[in-house]
């Protein structure tokens, strides 16, 4: 298995690596995130600990589902009007052409995305209509749109694919294609569009 050591250069706490997609890590002691480049550590803003509001998912877990083995990287908080949301970083083995996901966890029920394509042309939130079909901007098949929402990054920690920045502003647009659910964000770098695949929570097995 993928592992590399590194030393938080805020409070010089042990800090590894264990996935070679990881380019943030968050140091579980003094809060520091760190980016990795090219086997070098470099500090990007400090955060208190996230706060733990009793999520059955864990950092460094693992999750069987069927045949898929999940291991949780990281977490993503995003903060909303009516409060937060997590998304954990995931890294999948036993599934074709995916490698790693993101799985939401929603008052008890469970769904992992994997990324179906990444959105070059521009998407104009405001104009995209709940109740209605969309081809988000030209870049896919018209899909039916459930809800849209807007949010802001609160914090990230453990590993992450890429730097977090707390404030930034993330559009959600979530919808129907051909039955499948498919998730769209929309962040100041990029857009990806994801399908979601519902976990059943009676088929899945926690493991510390």
């Amino acid at each position: 298995m993928f592992k590399a050591e590194y030393q938080c250069p805020s409070c010089g706490g042990t800090l590894w690596k264990t996935d070679p997609t990881s380019r943030m890590i968050g140091c579980p002691y003094c809060g520091q995130n760190s980016l990795l480049n090219a086997g070098d550590i470099q500090k990007i803003g400090y955060q208190a600990p996230l706060v733990d509001y009793g999520s059955l998912i864990k950092i460094n877990q693992r999750i069987k589902f069927q045949k898929l083995d999940l291991r949780v990287l990281g977490r993503l908080r995003m903060e909303f009007e009516d409060g937060f949301w997590d998304e954990w970083y995931i890294e999948i083995s036993g599934m074709k052409d995916h490698t790693h996901g993101w799985l939401q966890e929603d008052d008890g029920t469970f769904t992992l995305f994997i990324e179906k394509k990444k959105i070059t042309r521009p998407v104009v939130y405001k104009q995209i209509k709940v109740g209605k079909h969309s081809d988000l901007g030209g870049n896919w098949t018209p899909i039916f749109v459930t809800s849209k929402n807007k949010g802001k990054v609160f914090g990230g920690e453990g590993e992450l694919p890429f730097a977090v920045e707390p404030g930034e502003e993330v559009f959600f647009i979530d919808g129907l294609d051909q039955g499948d659910l498919v998730s769209l964000e929309i962040m100041e770098d990029e857009k990806v569009l994801m399908k979601g695949i519902p976990l059943k929570w009676d088929e899945m097995v926690f493991q510390s």
